[in-house]
């Protein structure tokens, strides 16, 4: 539900990143490369955009899996500042917030009910070690979430493990979760045992994790 190519920060391409994924054994999987204003030196614009589609429907055709376009969002002041047709073109939209505001609550809520966001990827967005969680009201967000058909991500990146599994037991029965991967490269879309246990550790089953579910009930879920 969330895997970068190098369309964005990743190191892989589409059809590579698809191929070790057909080894897998996923029904579908998410290219969510970063949109305007992430804090990385290389995002789509709206020509990659257009490309990287046409690259998917391109492999799409020569895989098992199904292979689903959507973007990782930047959550800005100004709420998710992408091309306006984006939104009908992706799959799913997933939101994420990289920088620090003064009030991340509030940004986040905004983001969730002024635009069209399928999932807010890493909602604490701490890296272990390294990074301080955001100051994030939980109880406000995945309430916002709940009302306005947003599922929480479940990051399975190790120096991410976010939601910690404390909140995703706390929420569980108020918000519906995924677990991703957040892959950069071939090798990390092996971390998806890592986010599966975080969900564990929450006290997670199948029915609180939307990607335990076919394509045609995940896409049903969110209205696409």
């Amino acid at each position: 539900m969330q895997l970068h190519t190098e369309y964005s920060d990743g190191t892989h391409s589409v059809r590579e990143m698809a191929a070790a994924a057909d080894e897998r054994g996923p029904e579908y999987v998410l290219v969510t490369d970063h949109g305007p204003h992430a804090p990385i030196p290389s995002t789509l614009d709206s020509a990659a955009f257009d490309e990287q589609r046409a690259e998917i429907e391109a492999v799409d055709d020569g895989v098992e899996v199904t292979i689903l376009q959507g973007v990782e969002a930047e959550i800005t002041e100004n709420g998710l500042e992408i091309p306006p047709e984006w939104y009908e073109a992706c799959d799913l939209v997933v939101a994420g917030i990289h920088s620090r505001p003064s009030d991340p609550t509030e940004q986040v809520i905004r983001a969730l009910e002024e635009f069209p966001v399928d999932v807010l990827a890493h909602p604490i967005n701490r890296l272990i070690n390294e990074r301080d969680p955001l100051e994030l009201d939980l109880d406000a967000v995945a309430r916002t979430a709940a009302r306005e058909n947003v599922a929480l991500e479940i990051n399975g990146q190790p120096e991410r493990l976010d939601l910690v599994w404390q909140a995703v037991k706390e929420h569980r029965d108020t918000v519906a979760y995924v677990v991703s991967t957040d892959a950069h490269t071939t090798s990390e879309l092996d971390f998806l045992h890592l986010g599966v246990s975080q969900a564990r550790r929450g006290w997670c089953e199948p029915e609180h994790v939307l990607n335990t579910r076919s394509l045609s009930d995940l896409l049903s879920f969110f209205g696409s």
